[in-house]
């Protein structure tokens, strides 16, 4: 009974110490609000998203929000495809021209050893980027930007046309006799069937659009066309194609030889290496 007794006034006692320390706690809580003090923010405050308190930190400061943050691009891009942007950041001075880059050549063999140094072994014209071919009688320069394919005949290279500002094909004649007769022909029956019997392109020739020679090369400029029927079929793992798709490559080629066929020409070398796409809005 004794203990029990005991047990019982301590925890009576306990009791009073809480109750006084709570009176002490709200007395002290009531004259700090008074003294100006402010208790800490509750542990589970309403949520405000980041960008808004970068927000308000920046319009504080009397700034404009929309400078808010500086965008960085990664590293390995600055350091690349825009190093000339980082360049000139570090010295405003600094300038570029293509015309300093090393030459780059596109012909191979590359050594000079015909017609002055200008071509190579295989009478090829030696072609590096950013080479100028120059139609001396109209004035047009075509700058050579790669090379999309070479044969018996010669190169083809993509160029830019700075009169039309668009990418040209140009056809560059291997530097001998009977290569350079053969391209006049070409010419000649090229000029005749868009001029003459397919003025409107819709008999799906190859449309021509210059000719000059430039250091002893028959240069022929074509439109720039895609990739031909071998690479696509190429591409395709040699599994051939859709009946779709060959009906409609089936139903142009037609249409192309029906024409050679008005005008009296035939096609010595159909092959899919000589039949390009076209891949545009109107037609494939």
């Amino acid at each position: 009974m004794d203990e029990v007794r005991h047990g019982g006034s301590s925890s009576c006692s306990s009791e009073a110490e809480q109750t006084q320390s709570r009176a002490t706690f709200v007395e002290t809580a009531s004259s700090s609000s008074s003294s100006g003090w402010c208790p800490r923010e509750l542990a589970f405050a309403p949520f405000v998203p980041q960008q808004q308190k970068e927000d308000k930190r920046v319009n504080a400061a009397g700034k404009s929000s929309k400078y808010r943050a500086l965008v960085r691009k990664p590293l390995v891009a600055r350091l690349t495809k825009e190093i000339v942007e980082t360049y000139q950041i570090c010295n405003p001075q600094f300038k570029y021209s293509e015309d300093l880059n090393p030459k780059r050549f596109l012909t191979s063999p590359s050594t000079g050893v015909l017609n002055d140094g200008y071509d190579n072994l295989n009478s090829d014209l030696i072609l590096t980027v950013n080479l100028v071919l120059i139609h001396v009688e109209k004035s047009r320069r075509y700058t050579v930007k790669d090379l999309l394919g070479h044969g018996t005949f010669g190169q083809v290279a993509k160029c830019w046309d700075s009169d039309t500002n668009s990418f040209v094909a140009v056809k560059i004649i291997k530097n001998q006799p009977a290569y350079y007769q053969q391209a006049l022909v070409e010419v000649t029956i090229l000029t005749t069937l868009n001029k003459k019997y397919d003025p409107e392109d819709k008999h799906h020739i190859v449309r021509i659009f210059d000719y000059f020679v430039y250091q002893r090369h028959l240069c022929i400029c074509f439109e720039l066309l895609d990739t031909n029927l071998y690479e696509l079929i190429k591409m395709n793992h040699f599994r051939g194609l859709s009946l779709g798709i060959v009906q409609l490559f089936s139903k142009q080629i037609l249409c192309g030889l029906a024409l050679l066929k008005d005008v009296g020409i035939i096609h010595c070398d159909l092959k899919p290496e000589n039949i390009l796409l076209c891949a545009s809005a109107n037609q494939t």
